[in-house]
């Protein structure tokens, strides 16, 4: 695989089979993006309500982390990552962009 890994993600490189987990973990966050629109159409979701609830379940998410291995400040240096590669994501989108940004 020559393709830089997805900004923000956990680095996988030194572990065993680490492209198949890097292929998974893309198939997932394309799962979850493709269901957002659904959810929110489901539940008659405005777009700050539905930020809300993802904040919401991020903050869920960082304090089901094991605190013996993943410190507060680690868990939101992944989280600002991943905001700021989603941002870049969309935003490329938006312009038509096809190829990473320089």
């Amino acid at each position: 695989m020559n393709k830089k890994p997805y900004p923000g993600m956990k680095q996988l490189k030194d572990q065993p089979n680490h492209e198949a987990r890097e292929k998974k973990l893309m198939e997932a966050k394309a799962d979850l993006a493709g269901q957002m629109k659904v959810w929110c159409d489901k539940h008659a979701l405005t777009s700050d309500e539905a930020l809300a609830l993802c904040a919401y379940m991020t903050g869920a998410a960082i304090a089901n982390q094991d605190q013996r291995s993943m410190t507060r400040d680690m868990a939101m240096q992944i989280v600002i990552a991943n905001i700021e590669a989603g941002n870049q994501r969309v935003i490329d989108e938006l312009l038509g962009k096809t190829a990473g940004s320089a």
